[in-house]
């Protein structure tokens, strides 16, 4: 649900109220000095894509979640799939794969959805070795990262 608002804060106005009304709330509760949330109203003030904050609480919750649930297969593979579709991060992705396999009892549905997925990784990572490409490239952190001090260097 968390991950729903984030990606539709942006054009609609209630997923936007959601993620502030979340922000501030957690902000109050939170005890770790090294929050990445605590960052999300600096960003929003100097104008920086705060998707890169979001998502990584987002990777927050999915590690507190997996720790306290450790034998969840289902909480695994969605963490996972997120590793893979919004971090873009394979090799993350495909080691959690690889422990969901080992750590847990997937039902069979389950197996397959790791089976699937753990080939669509190797295809792809196959694809990119062919291709050249770095797997850092296409990290989304390191990319907005990226852009927003290119951004910031064109105005001084």
């Amino acid at each position: 649900m968390f991950l729903e608002h984030v990606e539709k804060r942006k054009t609609n106005r209630k997923s936007n109220l959601y993620i502030h009304g979340y922000i501030q709330l957690f902000e109050t509760t939170c005890s770790m000095p090294d929050c990445s949330l605590k960052k999300y109203k600096t960003l929003k003030e100097n104008g920086d894509d705060s998707t890169i904050t979001l998502y990584q609480h987002a990777q927050f919750l999915y590690q507190n979640g997996i720790s306290k649930f450790p034998k969840c297969a289902c909480l695994r593979i969605y963490y996972s799939i997120f590793l893979l579709k919004k971090m873009k991060n394979k090799s993350h992705a495909s080691l959690e794969f690889v422990q969901t396999e080992k750590n847990t009892l997937p039902s069979f549905d389950e197996q397959f959805v790791l089976f699937r997925y753990k080939k669509i990784i190797d295809d792809q990572m196959l694809d990119t070795n062919l291709s050249g490409e770095d797997e850092a490239s296409l990290d989304v952190v390191v990319n907005i990262a990226y852009k927003n001090h290119f951004n910031q260097c064109i105005f001084f």
